[in-house]
């Protein structure tokens, strides 16, 4: 019995392993862009602590909900770029969503459409037939072309909006 224990325990010491055939894993999910407004007015404080906090607040608690799917960030002010590719590392996403402030974009004005258009053409470079955009701002554009852009290119576009009906003053 000791013989066999031996044995047993030096067998165990090899740490043997069963080989698991390697597959790749499919995840399904869809592809989500965050437009956030990164515009002066997101500075107001009609909401505690301002409107750009507050939209952090927001995306966080979304991004904390996030299983398979992918999220990329797009902020926007008077032009737009993409901060964030698609990523499925919702640690990353976090950390560029706190580094999203008003002074990344020169300019107070908000061109919605530019960032819609970049958010289009990093979608088609994506596989995944669901693609989403989420708005976060606090509103005022009046860009009748944008109803027309989201008409032909078919985005789904959802918005949280920041702020309040009475609105405040806008930080210089």
């Amino acid at each position: 019995l000791y013989g066999i224990g031996g044995i047993l325990l030096f067998i165990a010491l090899l740490s043997p392993q069963k080989l698991i055939e390697d597959g790749k894993k499919s995840v399904s999910g869809i592809d989500v862009y965050v437009l956030f407004d990164t515009s002066n007015s997101m500075l107001a404080e009609d909401v505690y602590p301002n409107r750009l906090e507050q939209g952090k607040k927001a995306i966080l608690g979304i991004l904390n909900g996030l299983k398979g799917d992918m999220v990329g960030f797009i902020p926007f002010s008077g032009s737009a770029y993409v901060q964030m590719p698609l990523t499925d590392d919702y640690q990353m996403a976090e950390n560029y969503l706190e580094a999203i402030n008003s002074d990344m974009i020169s300019g107070g004005s908000t061109d919605l459409l530019s960032a819609l258009k970049i958010a289009n053409n990093s979608f088609k470079e994506s596989s995944t037939k669901n693609k989403v955009v989420l708005l976060v701002s606090d509103g005022g554009e009046e860009n009748q072309d944008i109803i027309k852009y989201l008409e032909e290119s078919k985005i789904k576009v959802f918005s949280i909006g920041v702020g309040t009906e009475e609105g405040s003053v806008v930080p210089n």
